[in-house]
This record gives structure tokens, sequence and C-alpha cells, in this order.
């Protein structure tokens, strides 16, 4: 622990305001202890971050003790409750979430840097997942003690430390904690790699962790290094975002493969799609003899093998005006009228027919088209709400818009409703729910 200290010292120096994620846990709150620790010495303002997954009976219970123990030790309290939200990757809303809510906190206090208590173990355990799962040269290496982001760093001072280290350390000092029992269950890959699989790597090697933590840090300094490369071969290879085959073909099978991931991330938004599945469909369509050729790719994208070009081409969604009858099915939204619901996501609208003009359609989007939010005052453009929550262009065109017979916008379905959408369902004869089918 005296090495953690003196690198914990050295960031406090030169920084006034940390930010530290804090769940209850035992590794979070042995990270904030040290920092109540030590913030005296450094005239530190700490800012404790919790956020509420709203997933156990439990989370409220634990929102209320890292709060009492943040104001009890003179940090500041910052408090998130994950909103719910249907049909989506729940890890993956949460975790984006999570660091939007971070960064409105940096950005509220002016602070460069944000803690979190990831460790060793965790380290071990996220290697290995993408070890089984499959993964980028840089997604291999984990994750970093210190990661610069835009604006801030995300820095990890409990990275050297295993899980158990942590607890010794907590229980020696009697640092208070809350459990989490789904740490305990078999059911996510994680806990069965930390259940079984490390405790074996571990007998076999004592110093499997250190190992771990350097394999890491090779693997991140290599994937920087290719990095380099692939960014000076790119502008020669790739240009209007077409491939030039003959050129990619002079380059090792390697770096062809690189050069593939590089674009590959400038045309897509989310890493979900860089995999060795995809990688090896596109080497196959580069080498395919035959000189047209196409292959479809997630996100309605097709990647078009013409002569010597490889470059995308985006699917278009053909325009579309249909009566909204109940189980209507339209690119991969599916309506159903109901007759009651809980549910007040985006997903369901409650609406009352003396407000609208019967029947309802499903049309597609048009420039001009404008909507009365929802709890917003005036109209605002389809087109910036779409910008706003980050829907990638080429999906847009595929999103219905459900209008009455007036052509007066009321919903954009799992987007946003307009203020003719009833808050309370009892006051509704039209209960509208909408199912967004997975994508391809």
């Amino acid at each position: 622990m005296g090495s953690t200290i003196k690198y914990l010292e050295s960031i406090l120096k030169d920084n006034k305001e940390i930010v530290i994620a804090c769940s209850g846990g035992p590794d979070s709150m042995a990270l904030l202890f040290l920092l109540c620790e030590l913030k005296d010495k450094y005239k530190n303002k700490i800012i404790v971050c919790h956020v509420n997954h709203q997933k156990r009976e439990e989370s409220k219970e634990e929102a209320e003790f890292v709060k009492d123990y943040a104001l009890e030790h003179n940090c500041l309290f910052e408090y998130f409750i994950l909103p719910h939200k249907d049909n989506v990757n729940f890890h993956s809303y949460a975790h984006k979430e999570r660091y939007n809510f971070y960064e409105r906190v940096l950005k509220k206090y002016n602070a460069k840097v944000i803690m979190t208590a990831h460790h060793a173990t965790d380290l071990a355990e996220t290697v290995l997942m993408r070890i089984i799962r499959g993964s980028t040269l840089k997604g291999y290496s984990g994750f970093l003690k210190e990661s610069r982001q835009e604006g801030y760093s995300i820095i990890r001072p409990l990275i050297n430390l295993t899980k158990e280290e942590i607890k010794e350390f907590v229980d020696k000092n009697n640092i208070p904690y809350r459990s989490d029992y789904t740490n305990e269950e078999d059911h996510y890959m994680r806990n069965r790699i930390r259940h079984y699989v490390l405790p074996m790597l571990e007998k076999e090697n004592k110093s499997f962790y250190k190992h771990i933590n350097s394999f890491s840090k090779k693997i991140y300094d290599a994937n920087e290094y290719i990095a380099s490369i692939v960014k000076e071969k790119y502008d020669i290879i790739i240009n209007n975002n077409i491939i030039d085959i003959n050129k990619l073909n002079k380059e090792k099978e390697f770096l062809q493969k690189e050069v593939i991931l590089e674009y590959l991330r400038r045309n897509y938004l989310k890493e979900e799609v860089l995999s060795d599945k995809i990688l090896d469909s596109i080497i196959n369509l580069k080498n395919n003899s035959n000189p047209n050729k196409k292959i479809n790719l997630p996100l309605n994208k097709v990647l078009v093998k013409e002569y010597n070009k490889l470059y995308f081409k985006e699917e278009e969604y053909e325009s579309f005006r249909e009566e909204l009858i109940d189980n209507l099915s339209i690119n991969n939204y599916s309506f159903k009228y109901i007759k009651s619901s809980d549910n007040h996501t985006n997903y369901c609208i409650g609406l009352a027919s003396k407000n609208i003009k019967l029947p309802l359609y499903v049309r597609s989007r048009c420039n001009s088209d404008k909507m009365q939010v929802k709890n917003m005052v005036g109209h605002k453009k389809i087109k910036d709400i779409l910008i706003d929550e980050k829907i990638p262009l080429v999906k847009r065109d595929a999103i219905p818009i459900v209008v009455d017979s007036n052509d007066k916008i009321i919903w954009i379905p799992g987007i946003k409703k307009s203020q003719l959408c009833e808050d309370n369902y009892e006051k509704c004869d039209i209960i509208i729910k909408v199912h967004l089918r997975k994508e391809r």
C-alpha cells in the first residue's frame, strides 16, 4: 500500500479538485478512505460521485451510506439515478450514462481528474474476458493506470493491488462498506472468471497479477506503435473513403487488417463492429476473384468491391406512410395497441382521441419536420432532436414518425413524445407500445 499512497500524493499535489467514483463497495471505499486521509495535507477538494442503477432493493440505502460518509469526512457529494430504459444493452447503456454523469461533475467543479477503484483483479478479469470473446489489439490490453480523455484524466490508483489485498486493508482499518450480492453469483462471465479461473492461475504463479499488469502495458505500447504506422499508411491507401486494393495488397497481411480496422473505426461510432468475423468477411471480399461483389455490414451499411476499389454504400430506406394499425411492423419497429400500461418511457404513449384527428399514421421524416416536445416550450426540429440523441445518420431515415390525420407530429418512437401525449394513462382511450427489434 505504501507505493499506492506515494502515487496518490503525487496526484494530489498537482490537482486540487479530485472526483472519485464511489459505489460503496470495499474497493471504492478503500480509495475514498485514502483520499480523505490525505486531502487535508494537500488542501484538496474531494467530490464523491455515486450512481444508483436501480437494479437492487439495497440501492437507496447504499446511496445514503456513501452520502453520509462523504459529508462526515468533509467531501462534496454528487448523486445520479440511472433512468430506466427498455430495449438497450444495459451494461453498455449504464457505462455510457455513468461517464456522462462524471463528465458533468468534472465540468461543474473545473476538475481534471476522476479516480476509479479498478484494481489488479479487475484488470485480469477484463483481459481474460476479451481473450475469450475476441477483441482488437488495444482491447486485449484491458485498461491503464492513467487514461487521457478530452479535458481530463481517468486515474486508477489501485491497479497494482489485488481485490484480496484491498479487502485486507479495509478490514485492518475498519473501513465501512456495502456488499453487492450479485458479485457472488455465477450468472456473469466476469464472476465465473473471478471465482474459478483466477484462483487457479494465481496458484500456478504468485506473480500472476504482476505479469498481467506488465502484459497489459506491453500490449498497449505495441498497439500505440502500430497505430502510428497505420496512420502513415492510411492516407496512402485510402482516399475519399475509398480503399485502393492494389495499394493495400502491398502491405503485410497484419498491417492490411489494421488499416481495415481503422477504416471501420472511422465509419462506425461504436467499437462493437470491430469483430474478427467482420474483418474476415472484408478480407474475403477483397480477395474474391469476382470484380463486382458486395457484403452487408451492421447498421445498414454495404461494403462494395468494384474492381480495384472497396467502399461503403449505405442502404437507402424507401419513404413510407402507413396507417398505424395494431401489430404494424415497419423497418425494425413493431406497434401494438394495448389496454393499459405502467410503462412511461418513450417506448409507450397514451393519447386522448379528442385532442387529435384520427386515424394515426406512421411516415418517413421530412427535412422540415418540427415537434412540440413534451415538457419543452416551443417547437423543435426533428433533425435537431435526432442529432441531440446522437442517432447515427444512417439510421435516421429508418425511424418512423407518428402523426395524426392533420400530419401533426405526435411521437418519435423510443426517442421523444409530444405535448399531446398524456402522463396519466387513465385519461387515455388510446395506448400504443412499440418494440424495437435488434438490428442484424
